[in-house]
């Protein structure tokens, strides 16, 4: 699996995800703390920028069959983050971190589960045959 690029994009994704839930958890979890705690709000943004970044790098493929998630949106607020940074909605920065990046998450999670399932399967059927092959 380690080999599969949508994979590993996928798991770094779910690492920035995890990093957004915990420096959520970490402070008071509200817009007024996000917007004048500039800490919290760098951290947050940096996470939400990386994670635009990943999906660049994801295979079209993946993104035509994946379809259902606004990958254009992704990769445009990483470019937001990145050449406007000064002139950020800070509403719509928030509502990406406490509702958009949770779904994502959720989906990243599934499709990762799946890709290990398969993997795990490969690696079973793989040991099988060998098997096979020694009793021959």
């Amino acid at each position: 699996m380690k080999n599969n690029k949508n994979y590993t994009i996928l798991k770094r994704i779910l690492s920035y995800s995890a990093d957004i839930s915990s420096i959520r958890n970490s402070i008071n979890d509200d817009f007024q703390t996000y917007k004048n705690n500039i800490v919290y709000k760098h951290a947050i943004n940096m996470c939400i920028q990386q994670i635009g970044e990943l999906s660049k790098h994801l295979t079209t493929e993946f993104k035509d069959f994946y379809s259902e998630i606004p990958w254009q949106s992704i990769r445009g607020i990483r470019n937001i983050f990145a050449h406007e940074y000064d002139s950020l909605d800070l509403d719509e920065i928030w509502a990406t971190a406490t509702k958009d990046i949770p779904e994502l998450e959720k989906f990243c999670n599934n499709i990762v589960k799946q890709y290990e399932i398969l993997d795990q399967g490969a690696v079973k059927s793989r040991d099988i045959e060998e098997e096979d092959e020694l009793e021959l």
